[in-house]
């Protein structure tokens, strides 16, 4: 924790004499002395701790499957974990978009969670946060998605919500 403390009296200013104090000027100078490019590790100890040991890890074994109208369903299950990451991956994003609509994969991309013909933006925000989730979407050059995370035990519902983020936006 690095705490500064400098002279804030402007020359000619009434009282400048007393070397008056102003917290803003504070701040500005414990960002200059943090800034100065020097870093020295937590204790007092310059010196990189030694790297631990490889640790065993496991993957969890992926299944694939594929619906009738084309679409790839994988699910990777860690039943000691008590999340469920779900995502709606489309393999096009700005790569996509026409020349003369720059920009169009990401608006769309982000407007998916904001609003859908039957929940607003609010409505789904305050949805998934009462479940205790999360939830985001986006595009990139090569794909778009709709993301959320949330309790396994709040599957269901928030399945729901992602369903009708994608498959029904209302691009407002």
């Amino acid at each position: 924790l690095v705490v500064a403390e400098c002279d804030a009296s402007w020359p000619g200013e009434k009282g400048a004499r007393d070397r008056t104090t102003r917290p803003g000027v504070s701040l500005a100078a414990v960002f200059c002395l943090t800034s100065t490019g020097h870093a020295r590790a937590a204790g007092g100890s310059d010196k990189a701790q030694a790297p631990s040991g490889a640790r065993e890890g496991e993957l969890a074994a992926q299944q694939e499957t594929t619906r009738a109208k084309g679409l790839r369903v994988i699910v990777a299950e860690r039943p000691q974990l008590r999340l469920l990451a779900a995502s709606v991956i489309v393999r096009q994003g700005a790569e996509a978009d026409p020349q003369d609509r720059a920009g169009t994969a990401s608006m769309a991309g982000d407007l998916l969670t904001k609003g859908t013909t039957t929940m607003s933006a609010p409505a789904i925000a305050n949805a998934i946060e009462s479940l205790g989730g999360s939830i985001d979407s986006g595009a990139g050059w090569d794909q778009s998605a709709a993301s959320l995370v949330v309790m396994s035990n709040q599957a269901e519902t928030a399945l729901k919500i992602l369903a009708d983020v994608v498959l029904h936006p209302a691009f407002k």
